[in-house]
């Protein structure tokens, strides 16, 4: 299997966080929360195969979650006012008979809605799909 890309989360995704912590620094737990933050979102990954869909997030306890890519149905993308900003946004796909993948908060999501795009069904697909399950 050929590993298409490989997607990381934006630091700029915890602005709010890192407002609130220099607002509450003479407090040790906002500091502390912030550090743990930017380790969670440095080390969540998403990796897109030919089909299937790897996520891995995590700091000790290591959350992988492994989706076979089935038949797109739709592609929606979601940004935030600083992740207008700071270029980063949502990727949700939804597929048939599956819950929805969603890459949050990810650098490059445009390039990613336009890769799910390409792999979305049309209506006569989606009948047929439907009929198979």
């Amino acid at each position: 299997m050929n590993l298409l890309f490989k997607v990381r989360r934006s630091l700029a995704t915890i602005t709010w966080t890192f407002i609130w912590c220099l607002l509450l620094c003479w407090l040790i737990v906002p500091v502390i929360y912030l550090i743990y933050r930017i380790i969670v979102v440095l080390n969540t990954t998403y990796e897109v195969y030919e089909d299937r869909v790897v996520t891995q997030t995590g700091i000790v306890n290591i959350h992988r979650n492994d989706m076979m890519l089935t038949d797109v149905l739709a592609v929606s993308t979601s940004q935030s006012f600083f992740g207008s900003i700071c270029g980063y946004g949502t990727v949700r796909v939804n597929i048939v008979g599956r819950k929805d993948i969603v890459f949050n908060d990810i650098k490059n999501f445009r390039y990613v809605e336009s890769h799910f795009r390409s792999l979305t069904i049309n209506k006569n697909q989606i009948h047929q799909s439907i009929i198979e399950q």
